[in-house]
């Protein structure tokens, strides 16, 4: 569960909400366990995906994986390896909620001018 601008929001079991700089935020589990995957990044291009907005991937897009490939690049000190998985990662995202789109979920739409070409340079990364 996610508290995003005083709203309580339920989400399903893997769901990503992308947190703007500053944005305030809360998160918990709802009725049991819960595993957290999070990362901190600094991006030279506007990502141009929707924050704070709950994104349910399902098992489409593996976060999980993508932030532990991330993670370790970073800490060997790869960032450029770090940055195509982070792009990678941002790029299936745009893909589910491009798909959303098209079967007429409103959030989609914010994706319609997204940069492909944006690379995010991370600042630190954790699991």
């Amino acid at each position: 569960m996610f508290i995003l601008n005083g709203r309580e929001t339920v989400t399903e079991p893997n769901t990503v909400v992308l947190f703007g700089v500053g944005d305030q935020h809360i998160y918990r589990a709802f009725g049991g366990k819960y595993f957290n995957d999070w990362i901190a990044f600094d991006s030279d291009k506007e990502l141009r995906l929707p924050t704070n907005e709950p994104i349910c991937l399902g098992s489409a897009v593996n976060i999980s994986g993508y932030i532990k490939l991330a993670q370790d690049a970073y800490l060997r000190g790869h960032e450029v390896v770090c940055s195509t998985i982070l792009s990678a990662m941002f790029s299936e995202i745009g893909t589910i909620i491009a798909k959303e789109r098209d079967s007429g979920v409103p959030h989609a739409d914010k994706l319609l001018s997204r940069d492909t070409n944006s690379t995010p340079t991370p600042n630190g990364t954790g699991t």
